[in-house]
Parts: C-alpha cells; structure tokens; sequence
C-alpha cells in the first residue's frame, strides 16, 4: 500500500475489504498484513454479478480471510462490532440486552475448500463458513438459494468459469485429450 494510506489509517481511517465483483486481491490482502495492514471491516457488494462468485456471500467472504490467516474471532469481530463502530452505531453487531435481535447463525465446515478472489487466483483453505439462519428484527427469515443469472447480464470473462460453483468448490478443468 502506498505510504499515505498507512498514515491515514494510522490516524483513523478505516479499511473496509468490500468484496465484490470486480475488487479484492489475495495478493494485495496478503501484502498488506505483511506490512500490518489487516482490514478494520470484512463487508460485500452483494449484488446479482457478485452472488455468482468469486464473492458469493459474506460468509465466503469471511471464510476467505480465515484461509488467509486471520482467527475466527478476528473475522467476526470485522463482521459485526466493528462495522456498527465505523457507522457509529454500536447497538448494532451485537448480542447484548437492548441491541436489534438481528442474528447470523454460521456453521464452520472443516474439509479443504479452494477460494477464489476477483483474478481467479485460488487459495486453499480448510474451513468455511456456512449459512444456516438469519434472525431480523427477532424474526427467522426465509433462506433462498441463488437466483440464475438474468439474461441480458453479460458477466465479465474473468468471472465466467467460476459460474454454477458452490462456495469453496475448486474449478474443474476438464482433461485434454
């Protein structure tokens, strides 16, 4: 990262991943925890390109930084308090009396799993992250799968071989010959 954006941060700016379609490097995030730059907040731009990979959903999201080394606890925190902190509102990302009932309940698959960032490099983890309930406002809300991609959007070329696979599912390339 360039000097500036150390010192900026160094004075309180806070670094948000925003995983999404076209931004999000392991390169990059692996560089800049080499130089002590961990992401404040773990976010995504959740959109109809982003769900069909290499993003896929938060928990993917999520399950990527734990392959990069981060601890479950340092991926949650990134996930919940520390996001309503940066928004200035700490009665969100939390469970304690008083808070919004707004819940993620997540299962911790171990196996080995491959990840992809917006370049398609992968990277192997051996957990990821699942969803199994989400809680608003107190209410359980309907879990839906992933909606085919419309047909009139054109997905980038580099996003196109990872279309139809399950989060943490390894490209298949077929056999020549």
């Amino acid at each position: 990262p360039l000097p500036f954006v150390k010192e900026a941060w160094d004075r309180g700016l806070v670094l948000d991943i925003g995983h999404g379609t076209g931004s999000f490097s392991f390169d990059t995030a692996t560089e800049m925890a080499r130089r002590g730059l961990a992401p404040d907040v773990i976010s995504t731009d959740t959109h109809h390109m982003s769900v069909q990979g290499p993003m896929f959903d938060l928990p993917t999201t999520m399950s990527k930084f734990l392959a990069l080394g981060l601890s479950l606890r340092d991926v949650v925190e990134r996930t919940t308090t520390r996001p309503a902190r940066a928004i200035r509102h700490p009665e969100l990302g939390s469970l304690r009396v008083g808070s919004p009932a707004d819940v993620a309940v997540l299962d911790l698959v171990a196996g080995d799993f491959t990840f992809y960032d917006v370049n398609l490099t992968p990277l192997r983890g051996t957990r990821l992250l699942r969803s199994v309930l989400t809680v608003r406002a107190g209410a359980a809300m309907e879990q839906r799968e992933v909606p085919p991609i419309p047909f009139w959007v054109e997905l980038p070329p580099q996003q196109q071989p990872i279309v139809g696979l399950r989060p943490g599912e390894a490209i298949r390339v077929p056999a020549s010959g």
